[in-house]
């Protein structure tokens, strides 16, 4: 398990690397109102989407036995889906534009439609990398698409310095992957129709389940698409995309490694909550440390990362942070529910928690300000999370106890991290600025960035191992870390 999640993990950090490295680039090349075009165009575009994506790849985990039938059924029912998506965006693009009092979103809905259609033709055994356990393939197959997305995606920006390049770029990522599916996979998949009624049974549920996370991840940009200009709903959605990106970013990779893992022991329930319980406090630890941390740093972070003509999603910024701890923990545990046969049941989870969080971001959009939505999204995702932490008694068998136990000793030094960080004087550099030549606002966040996250990544470790000793050095990701770290230098010893 450790092995896989290393490989998924090491995959999505160096692509979500590039990414952020490509978002940097483009926040100092476009402006808020760019990004704000293209948010409010994936409103629709993403929302269609999900239907396309089919999640058959899961069907084809689960499954013991897979015949080549059951792959080309799952790639017979992607390619219609897509095209079928691909086509009702091109549809609906004016009316959204209409929705949106934006005409430019039209053209731009219709651009990224293409790659709906267009993934549905990648070869679908490129999941037998991840069926077969081979992460390192899957990693380099994932990587190697965003690579070159990231060279095609900034040549177009350079070239045309505006929204088009970013509608642009998705849809010749997708002409890209779908080449190298063909390239890294000798599976030569074929239309057929015998299993695509089982494959569609299996994805609905799933599907729902997506549809009802897409709702309650989009239904801000959707009413603020109303309510808000480009520019606002610009720093609204980069502000989203970047504060979550350390948990979600650990976190699923994660699970596209836990799916396959936890089916090979689902069979022992007692083997199957050890290994989900070890799992949630290496989750907690990390997304606590990593949300929790950046919310603390958001108004020298964002500055250095993006520029001073972003200073207005800092307040985003720092509520997203915080957002995404609770979101990193709950992915966390779908991977378990789906593996006991609970697809659905996670799926109707997703629809009682939008129930509730849509009637509330939609009277606060309508009636806050921009800011309130977000603090609306993280009180409603907290109180999600203590709800699904109760259904894994329930479900899964796994006392709430036993997952609170995994989670108080990072949550408790968050807290130290965030009283420590609260109290400490940020740094005002202008001497060095002067030497160095960069602008003192700069230089200042700069330095204050670094000393803040030393400072905070001290205190946090420190602390989690200071209660992992009194707590009497229960086994987590604490007596995990540091076995490894054990071993290893033993190793170097020896050698």
């Amino acid at each position: 398990m450790a092995r896989g999640a290393f490989w998924m993990i090491a995959m999505n950090w160096s692509m979500r690397l590039i990414g952020l490295v490509n978002t940097m680039i483009l926040a100092r090349l476009l402006v808020p109102e760019d990004f704000g075009i293209i948010a409010m165009s994936m409103v629709v575009v993403g929302f269609l989407h999900v239907f396309s994506e089919a999640n058959v790849d899961l069907l084809l985990l689960r499954k013991a036995d897979v015949s080549e039938a059951d792959y080309n059924s799952a790639w017979t029912l992607r390619i219609m889906t897509g095209i079928v998506v691909m086509v009702l965006l091109m549809a609906v693009a004016p009316l959204f534009a209409d929705y949106a009092n934006d005409p430019r979103v039209t053209v731009v809905i219709q651009i990224l439609a293409l790659r709906s259609g267009l993934l549905g033709f990648e070869n679908i055994g490129v999941v037998r990398f991840r069926k077969e356990l081979n992460f390192r393939r899957e990693f380099l197959y994932q990587f190697y698409r965003r690579i070159i997305y990231f060279v095609v995606g900034l040549i177009f920006v350079l070239a045309l310095r505006n929204y088009y390049a970013l509608a642009v770029a998705p849809p010749l990522a997708a002409v890209i992957a779908v080449i190298i599916s063909y390239r890294m996979s000798p599976f030569r998949p074929k239309l057929d129709f015998s299993r695509v009624g089982q494959a569609w049974n299996f994805s609905r549920w799933l599907i729902l389940l997506e549809v009802a996370r897409f709702v309650a991840n989009r239904t801000d940009n959707a009413v603020l698409s109303r309510t808000q200009d480009a520019t606002a709903l610009g720093n609204y959605f980069v502000a989203v995309e970047i504060a979550t990106m350390p948990t979600r970013e650990l976190v699923m990779p994660l699970t596209r490694a836990l799916f396959p893992t936890f089916s090979k022991v689902a069979h022992d329930p007692e083997q199957l909550r050890t290994a989900f319980l070890q799992v949630m406090s290496f989750v907690s630890t990390f997304c606590i440390a990593a949300g929790l941390g950046m919310a603390l740093v958001a108004d020298h972070l964002v500055p250095v990362m993006l520029g001073s003509k972003w200073s207005a999603a800092i307040p985003f910024f720092f509520w997203f942070a915080i957002y995404g701890v609770a979101t990193g923990i709950i992915q966390s545990i779908t991977p378990f529910f789906v593996v006991i046969g609970r697809e659905r049941t996670v799926a109707l989870l997703d629809v009682a928690y939008i129930a509730v969080l849509v009637p509330t971001l939609i009277y606060l959009g309508n009636t806050q300000a921009i800011v309130a939505v977000a603090i609306g999204r993280v009180v409603c995702r907290y109180l999600y999370l203590i709800f699904v932490l109760a259904m894994m008694r329930r479900f899964g068998g796994v006392p709430v106890a036993a997952i609170v136990g995994t989670i108080w000793r990072p949550a408790l030094a968050g807290l130290a991290m965030a009283a420590t960080l609260n109290w400490l004087p940020p740094i005002v550099a202008p001497d060095l600025a002067a030497q160095t030549g960069m602008s003192i606002a700069f230089t200042g966040h700069l330095l204050s960035l670094v000393e803040q996250f030393l400072v905070g990544a001290f205190v946090y470790l420190g602390t989690v191992c200071l209660l992992w000793v009194l707590a009497g050095r229960p086994a987590g990701a604490e007596s995990v870390v540091l076995g490894l770290v054990g071993r290893r230098l033993a190793a170097r010893r020896s050698s």
